[in-house]
């Protein structure tokens, strides 16, 4: 699937693309290109850019903003360091990052599901600085919400890449979960690629990012899990269900920055 998606044979990425269309009801009115034609294969489609206009990132400094479009599948506080799958499914944070950080108990996550037609680049919710970036293989399961309401551990089961934030000395994490058939993610900055084949960690030197700035994105399937230490922020602009948008404010910051 990820040659096919990749193929710049002009039958097969024109029919991947079209049926990809119809199914998913994809719109292009706020893609920087509209027609097939103007992309070089399926997956250059499916990670498509945006017109610069189309996704304002909210200006107030005290703001988190959403790092995606997509549905709020989860929203909560992180109890006994584990978060909520869907109901009556926990996982433990541990688990899903890979360390113990018991200084995260109390704070909040929020899950992000990115839908087949949503524009799948991830961009960085607040000004922060990018300590370490921590590569996790695992499976491939859907993210959907079928899937998390009937697989244990999913998001601490996929492929992801663990990502390490600092922001005015307090650290934060943000989680791309990649999911059904291919799993890919790629990133903006110097990490590693998918598939991973082992565990890895990589550090980065003070590699900074501003609110709004791409820092990666999704080759099909994919969830982002957002993890905020009480002492920077919490999550309260929005609640579990509502679909964001890129740059929409999700949540505030106790120090504006």
């Amino acid at each position: 699937m990820g040659r096919l998606s990749r193929s710049s044979n002009w039958f097969v990425k024109t029919i991947f693309i079209r049926i990809f269309q119809h199914l998913y009801k994809v719109d292009l009115s706020e893609a920087a290109r509209k027609t097939p034609a103007q992309y070089t294969n399926f997956e250059d489609f499916f990670t498509r850019e945006l017109k610069t206009e189309a996704r304002p990132i909210c200006p107030d400094l005290d703001a988190v903003t959403s790092p995606v479009d997509g549905t709020v599948a989860q929203l909560g506080t992180i109890q006994d360091h584990s978060l909520l799958q869907s109901k009556g499914l926990e996982f433990s944070l541990s688990s899903l990052i890979g360390e113990n950080r018991s200084e995260l108990e109390g704070g909040q996550y929020m899950t992000l599901y990115l839908a087949p037609k949503d524009y799948h680049r991830i961009h960085s919710p607040l000004p922060l600085t990018l300590e370490n970036s921590r590569a996790i293989p695992g499976s491939m399961y859907p993210v959907n919400a079928a899937a998390a309401e009937t697989v244990a551990d999913l998001f601490a089961r996929n492929v992801r890449l663990v990502c390490k934030f600092n922001t005015n000395g307090i650290i934060h994490y943000g989680i791309f979960v990649g999911a059904l058939i291919v799993a890919g993610i790629k990133t903006r900055f110097e990490s590693a690629q998918t598939p991973y084949l082992s565990e890895s960690s990589q550090d980065h030197k003070n590699l900074e990012f501003q609110r709004g700035d791409e820092m990666a994105r999704f080759v099909l399937g994919s969830t982002v899990i957002l993890i905020m230490p009480s002492e920077l922020g919490h999550f309260d602009a929005v609640k579990i269900g509502d679909p964001v948008r890129l740059g929409q404010r999700i949540g505030t910051l106790r120090t504006p920055i």
